[in-house]
């Protein structure tokens, strides 16, 4: 056979009735292909299979490719329902003295649904390979949705990753490659056991869009797992470990909806969070929105910019559930620029976060405090950020009377103020304390570097 051809498993006696076991019409399906490249159409139906193997080492030559496609992902489904911890669904794979085969291969996934009924075994692996593709695929249950074993490059478009018993996308080295450059644009991540994403040692997450929320089901303490997880113990492929661009975070359990952790004495590592959206709708959701543990010498950077942080569902914010966090005695930069924090009980800590010290005289929304004043006519302000230089406070006065206000800044330091609030008497001009007098503070100031 010569050239690109489509097959249809149908052909080669596969049933999609949900109870036949449809694994050798897939197999033949693949063989009738191996030499020559082309897709395999799954029509709409239920197939039972089982450790069906695709073997990139045999198109070895230039354009010989093969890729699946059904009716879609609610429609062609591939199932397994008695599945083992070693068994899988779907395994495309390379031996690792092939594994260059992998990039010229380029096998592609679209239109279908991997899903195993319960928490054993692994719908999808992706093993030594490169420049795979799945466009609108569910991968639904088993013990990790999908595993990427030391794969590279390969990007996911308008999938799922879901009901997992363990973690929803499992990334870590393999003999070919660390996890590096996987590529994911408006998934989704949603209710699986403790994360619904999980590297170790990646060179290169980078999620567009979509959603991470619901994860983390079976996390009791919340010592460990939530949203994403990179855990960077050695050897990182690539510095730039996450890179999250307009990700939607909601109701994770565990740590964090972001959790890294960095115990590599050899490398530093950093990560980018930008334009994305937390919220936290209760208490038993994740302990922090972002939290980084670096426990060696070596450094973490990351930036975060353009998120927003709130609470949902009438949730109550607290001091030990911080928006961003870190620990550990590793040297952490966390750079904050135009983030909105919802409340100032959640705020980091101070000292948590490394400021662009370039910035001057910036005016920071969240640092504008509306209340009544004392009866000695003070507020206390806690500000969002440590200060370098003393912040300038500016006061403005909502009262409605004809009394001339004025005010004076006391116990000013880098993290709080009193701003104390006085009126003249008309008679005797005398300063008298403006006690439960509504003030709008704005605060000014150059922020930490």
């Amino acid at each position: 056979m010569t050239g690109n051809y489509t097959v249809c498993v149908k052909d080669f006696g596969a049933k999609g009735d949900g109870t036949s076991d449809d694994s050798a019409a897939f197999n033949e399906a693949i063989a009738a292909l191996s030499t020559s490249g082309g897709m395999i159409y799954v029509p709409t139906g239920i197939y039972i299979v089982e450790n069906i193997v695709l073997n990139v080492d045999t198109l070895s030559t230039l354009g010989h490719r093969i890729g699946f496609y059904g009716d879609g992902s609610a429609n062609s489904v591939l199932s397994s329902s008695e599945a083992t911890n070693s068994s899988f669904i779907v395994k495309v794979e390379s031996h690792p003295s092939e594994a260059a085969n992998s990039v010229i291969s380029g096998v592609s996934f679209r239109d279908m649904q991997f899903a195993i009924l319960n928490g054993l075994g692994t719908p999808f692996i992706l093993k030594n390979t490169a420049y795979a593709s799945f466009y609108s695929c569910i991968f639904r249950g088993g013990s990790n949705t999908f595993h990427s074993d030391g794969s590279l490059s390969s990007s996911f478009i308008n999938c799922q990753f879901t009901d997992a018993h363990d973690h929803g996308l499992f990334a870590d080295p393999g003999s070919f490659a660390y996890p590096n450059q996987l590529s994911f644009f408006q998934c989704v991540f949603g209710a699986n056991g403790i994360t619904g994403l999980y590297a170790i040692n990646p060179g290169g997450i980078r999620v567009f869009g979509g959603s991470i929320e619901g994860n983390g089901i079976r996390n009791g303490d919340n010592s460990w797992g939530g949203g994403v997880v990179i855990d960077s113990t050695g050897g990182a492929g690539n510095n730039n470990c996450l890179s999250l661009y307009g990700v939607y975070f909601e109701s994770n359990r565990g740590m964090a909806d972001i959790m890294i952790v960095h115990a590599d004495s050899a490398q530093n590592i950093n990560f980018n969070v930008s334009d994305c959206s937390f919220g936290r709708g209760n208490t038993i959701d994740a302990v922090n929105n972002i939290y980084v543990n670096n426990v060696t010498s070596t450094t973490v950077t990351g930036l975060v910019t353009s998120c927003n942080f709130h609470e949902i569902s009438n949730y109550s914010p607290s001091s030990q559930y911080r928006y961003i966090a870190k620990a550990g005695l590793g040297i952490t930069n966390i750079i904050d620029t135009a983030n909105t924090f919802g409340s100032i009980l959640a705020n980091p800590a101070p000292g948590d976060l490394l400021y662009s010290s370039y910035v001057t005289e910036q005016r920071i929304a969240s640092d504008i405090h509306t209340g009544p004043t004392s009866q000695d006519g003070s507020i206390q302000i806690q500000f969002r950020r440590p200060y370098v230089t003393p912040p300038k406070i500016f006061a403005q006065i909502i009262d409605g009377g004809p009394h001339l206000f004025f005010h004076k800044v006391t116990a000013l330091s880098s993290t709080c103020c009193t701003v104390q609030v006085f009126y003249t008497e008309t008679t005797s001009f005398s300063p008298v304390p403006a006690s439960n007098v509504t003030v709008d503070v704005q605060i000014s100031g150059t922020v930490a570097g």
